[in-house]
C-alpha cells in the first residue's frame, strides 16, 4: 500500500540558502525548493485572498445592514414584502460552484505534480528506526549521520518505511509530509533547487523526536558524486572478525518481535536461539532444524519454512531488505551473543556495538 504525501499548508522554520534558485509564491511561507513547491504557494495564496476577499464582503455587509435597518424609535415599523431575490441567488450559486470547481481543478493538479515521480528518477531508500533517518543510496552508500547528499535539478524520490513505530517526515521547503508505518512502504518525489533543506520528524514518536531531523543537501551531478564517494558503507568500518558487534546495530530491525534477554515476544528471543547454538530445535510441524548460520540465513528471507514450535508464522519475510554482509553481521550476532550483550540483553561495550 502506499501513503501518498500531502501538502503541508502552513509557514515552517526552513534552512534559507542563497544558492537556491526557486522562490516562494508567498510571503506567508519560507522559500520554495522546487517547482511544485511553488505551485502550492500559488494556490494558498489564491486561498488567502478570496477567503479574506469574501470576509471583506460579509463584514462589510453586515455593518452596512446594521446602519441602515437599525431600530429607530421615531420611525413605524412598515411591513413590506420583499421583491422576489432567486436571480440573485441562482447567480450567487452558480458563482460558488464554479469558484469551487476551479479550486479542485488546481489542487488536483497540484496534488497530482506532487504524488506523481517521473520516470528514472533517483531513489534513495529512507528508514525510520529509534527516532532516526537512515538514508541508502542504489550503489550501497548509506547515510545516518544526519546528512544526505542528492542530486540537484534532478528528480528524486525517496522510498520510505518504518521499523518499529510509526513516523513522518515533513519537508518544509518543498511543501511535503509523509507518514511512514511498519510493514508498509511509502513514497514522495521531489526535484530539488541547489541549496541546503531540513527534513525534519512531524508525528511525536517519543522523547527523541526533537532530534529527529537532518540535512539534505542537493548539488551539481559532479559534486554530488564526490560528495558520494566519500560516505563509505557503514559495515565497512568492521572486520569480517567483528561483524558481530555491527550487528546489534541491526538488530533494530528485529526487536519489536525477538528479545535479548530471553523472554518471550512475537518470535522465539535471540538469547534461546544463541543457548540452541550448534543443537538441534524442535519446529511446528515436528521437524528437527540445526540452529546455525544456514539456519538463520533460511529463516530471515523464508521465515514460513521453519516455524519454531508454540509460536505462529507471523515474521515478514526479509528477502531483498538485507544486504549479504548485513546477513552475515546478524548471523555472527546471535551466535556470539553473549560478547556483545549480558544475559539481560544490556549492551557490553556501547562503543562498539551500539549504533
Amino acid at each position: 500500500m502506499i501513503l501518498k504525501p500531502i501538502v503541508l499548508l502552513c509557514p515552517m522554520a526552513t534552512l534559507g540558502s542563497a544558492a537556491r534558485a526557486a522562490t516562494s509564491g508567498s510571503p506567508l511561507l519560507p522559500p520554495a525548493g522546487s517547482v511544485e513547491a511553488r505551485g502550492v504557494d500559488s494556490l494558498f495564496s489564491l486561498l488567502l485572498i478570496v477567503s479574506a476577499t469574501i470576509l471583506a464582503v460579509v463584514l462589510a455587509t453586515i455593518l452596512i445592514f446594521v446602519l441602515r435597518y437599525r431600530r429607530r424609535e421615531d420611525h413605524a415599523m412598515a411591513s413590506q414584502a420583499s421583491p422576489s431575490c432567486q436571480p440573485c441567488w441562482y447567480a450567487l450559486a452558480a458563482v460558488a460552484c464554479l469558484f469551487v470547481t476551479v479550486l479542485f481543478v488546481l489542487g488536483e493538479k497540484s496534488y497530482t505534480d506532487l504524488t506523481t515521480s517521473p520516470r528514472h528518477a533517483y531513489e534513495v531508500f529512507v528508514t525510520a528506526t529509534d527516532a532516526q533517518w537512515t538514508f541508502e543510496h542504489p550503489n550501497g552508500k548509506i547515510q545516518d549521520d544526519g546528512q544526505l547528499f542528492v542530486p540537484a535539478d534532478r528528480p528524486v524520490r525517496f522510498v520510505m518505511t518504518s521499523t518499529d513505530l510509526s513516523y513522518a517526515m515533513k519537508m518544509p521547503d518543498f511543501r511535503l509530509n509523509q507518514a511512514l508505518v511498519p510493514g508498509r512502504q511509502s513514497s514522495l518525489w521531489f526535484q530539488a533547487a541547489p541549496g541546503q533543506y531540513l527534513l525534519q520528524g512531524s508525528e511525536y514518536c517519543g522523547p527523541k523526536f526533537g532530534a529527529m531531523q537532518a540535512t539534505m543537501t542537493a548539488s551539481s551531478e559532479n559534486d554530488f558524486q564526490a560528495a558520494l564517494d566519500k560516505v563509505a558503507f557503514w559495515l565497512d568500518r568492521y572486520a569480517n572478525t567483528e561483524l558481530h558487534k555491527a550487528g546489534y546495530r541491526l538488530y533494530a530491525n528485529c526487536k519489536s518481535c525477538h528479545t535479548l534477554d530471553g523472554s518471550r515476544l512475537v518470535g522465539p528471543s535471540f538469547q534461546e536461539t544463541f543457548r540452541l547454538w550448534g543443537k538441534e530445535r524442535t519446529l511446528a510441524d515436528g521437524r528437527k532444524a540445526v540452529v546455525d548460520g544456514a539456519y538463520v540465513r533460511k529463516s530471515l528471507l523464508t521465515p514460513g519454512a521453519d516455524v519454531v514450535a508454540d509460536f505462529k508464522n507471523e515474521m515478514t519475510p526479509f528477502a531483498g531488505q538485507f544486504r549479504e554482509r548485513e546477513i552475515l553481521a546478524l548471523i555472527q550476532f546471535i551466535q556470539r551473543l553473549d560478547e556483545v550483550v549480558d544475559e539481560q540483553g544490556n549492551l557490553k561495550n556501547t562503543e562498539e556495538g551500539s549504533p
